[in-house]
């Protein structure tokens, strides 16, 4: 496998343009810190990525047949973000443009309007429904259900139309504190989205919340999100709870044949 990944040319860059977040997911690498945008700007991050986009192939040149993509991995939006997004679209159109974001990408809704950007992939972070969404971030931060809510409603203003490839994605990390609510979070995901249900007048068009449903279990890469506790737990998912995740996905995959339902599994304790 090792030999054969020699011989692949990638087909994504991936980078974190803002190493800071607002929420302080107990489970994310992603704090309440000072924004990294100046030592971005010093090590000349922007022009980086978009030398590295320049050279992404095209869908005929790679090796996997896959189409170019950049993805912005951080959690939260910044204007400088929009700036380089231009630059990509216009080096390289073929290229399509993702971000992860916590939901509050929704402040720069006018800006996505102004500059007529249309992203082709967003990836919203709900870790469950409200009361454990928040439990897993800092006690005096509960907006952040709101926040995620609130991208999730807005999310085909700012995504190509699902027609045109656009996608809505929402990504769930399990824990302890969550394992319960995949079924719930899946239902209310392919619910319909009221705050689009008359808009997006492309035929084929979806208006549910989100496209994709992506669970993953916690990174093992970041050993310290072991440590930090939830009440009297751990928040690492037990064997027995992720085979009542898994019970309750096999139900959602059932129920909602049409939607993409992804689990991955970096760890199981």
């Amino acid at each position: 496998i090792l030999e054969a990944l020699r011989g692949e040319i990638p087909n994504l860059v991936s980078a974190t343009l803002e190493r800071a977040c607002n929420l302080s997911c107990s489970h994310c690498l992603f704090q309440d810190e000072h924004s990294s945008f100046k030592a971005s700007r010093q090590a000349r991050v922007a022009q980086i990525v978009e030398n590295l986009v320049r050279q992404i192939p095209t869908v005929e040149e790679s090796s996997r047949h896959a189409p170019p993509a950049f993805l912005d991995d951080g959690r939260i939006l910044r204007q400088w973000h929009f700036e380089l997004f231009d630059k990509i679209r216009a080096a390289r159109p073929d290229v399509a443009i993702g971000i992860i974001d916590n939901g509050t990408y929704t402040n720069f809704l006018n800006e996505f309007k102004k500059r007529g950007l249309r992203l082709d992939a967003l990836n919203i972070s709900l870790d469950s429904m409200e009361e454990s969404h928040d439990a897993q971030r800092d006690p005096i931060k509960k907006r952040a259900y709101r926040d995620a809510v609130h991208g999730l409603e807005h999310g085909r203003e700012v995504v190509k139309p699902y027609v045109k490839g656009g996608r809505v994605s929402s990504l769930m990390t399990l824990t302890c504190v969550n394992y319960h609510d995949a079924g719930d979070v899946a239902d209310f995901l392919f619910s319909q989205n009221p705050h689009q249900s008359a808009k997006n007048p492309e035929s084929g068009e979806r208006f549910s919340y989100a496209d994709e449903l992506v669970l993953s279990t916690m990174n093992p890469l970041y050993e310290a999100d072991f440590n930090r506790n939830v009440g009297p737990h751990d928040l690492e998912i037990s064997k027995e709870q992720l085979a009542e995740s898994w019970r309750q996905i096999r139900q959602a995959i059932v129920k909602h044949p049409e939607r993409k339902i992804t689990l991955r599994i970096y760890r199981n304790a």
